[in-house]
């Protein structure tokens, strides 16, 4: 079975679950795929760019490398027909000859770009072995692109700012990937924050329960906890707002069942949106 995805990011932790379920090669036999309406396909994983993506995967590597906590889509591109730039603070930007030319046209996302001499060095930095044989290893193919690589962490506006720290998605969604949730979720969820009566702030994450299950107070708990413990592991901003508040950083979890008409309404949309306005 070969998986070809588009449309959004995913854990490493993700990959490896839907893998194992599928007995597939988690290098070999996934292609995640990143482009526009604008444009169409702007890059592609290839299994280089899967090692290299999950050889930094962890917290030192993925701030020295980016600066950022959160673990970016990495993919290779032909810079001869989609060609990026970074502008101001890792805005991506690209020129593709199209229906209309597109030059130094602005998505929105946040990235970078690793040149292919670069992907090599962290190779053997990180993986302590050649680009080509890490590959071999991993995917019985030692064929490889001599292509540049894109990193993309995704649009600038898909964060929830609570006391100050920047809660990303890709931090729920690892979350909702932990072995004694993910059976009881779809992995689809919404956020925002607010503030109380009082001026306190909230961070409300709505979870969606698979046709399975029935929402229960147990389950929101256990989903609480899971994503507490995933957020202070993964965030260090949010870790400090832990850290000097205790439990007025405590998430408020709601769980809705599958196909909830406020939140995840199917055909409400193509992109399923992660943040929200509160509801009231």
């Amino acid at each position: 079975m070969k998986f070809l995805l588009a449309g959004e990011g995913y854990n490493e932790s993700w990959r490896d679950h839907i893998a194992e379920l599928s007995n597939s090669n988690p290098v070999r036999d996934f292609v995640n795929i990143y482009g526009t309406a604008d444009a169409a396909v702007l890059g592609h994983e290839t299994p280089a760019s899967i090692v290299i993506r999950r050889i930094i995967d962890t917290e030192d590597q993925r701030k020295n490398m980016f600066g950022e906590e959160r673990l970016p889509s990495v993919l290779q591109y032909f810079p001869t027909f989609r060609y990026f730039e970074i502008a101001g603070k890792n805005e991506l930007l690209f020129t593709a000859s199209v229906g209309i030319p597109l030059v130094r046209y602005d998505i929105g996302d946040q990235g970078g770009v690793i040149p292919y001499s670069h992907a090599r060095e962290l190779a053997s930095e990180y993986g302590n072995g050649s680009l080509e044989k890490l590959v071999q290893d991993h995917s019985d193919s030692g064929a490889l692109w001599q292509l540049p690589f894109v990193y993309v962490f995704g649009r600038r506006d898909f964060t929830s700012v609570f006391y100050g720290a920047n809660i990303y998605p890709e931090n729920i969604k690892a979350a909702l990937e932990d072995r004694d949730v993910r059976d009881k979720v779809t992995g689809k969820f919404t956020m925002f924050t607010d503030s109380d009566s009082e001026h306190n702030q909230r961070l409300t994450i709505n979870v969606e329960c698979t046709h399975e299950v029935k929402p229960s107070l147990r389950l929101k708990k256990i989903l609480q906890a899971v994503i507490i413990d995933k957020l202070q592991e993964l965030n260090t901003e949010y870790k400090v707002v832990f850290s000097s508040r205790g439990r007025k950083a405590k998430p408020t979890v709601r769980l809705f069942p599958k196909g909830d008409e406020l939140f995840f309404k199917r055909g409400a949309g193509v992109k399923h949106k992660w943040t929200v306005k509160p509801d009231k």
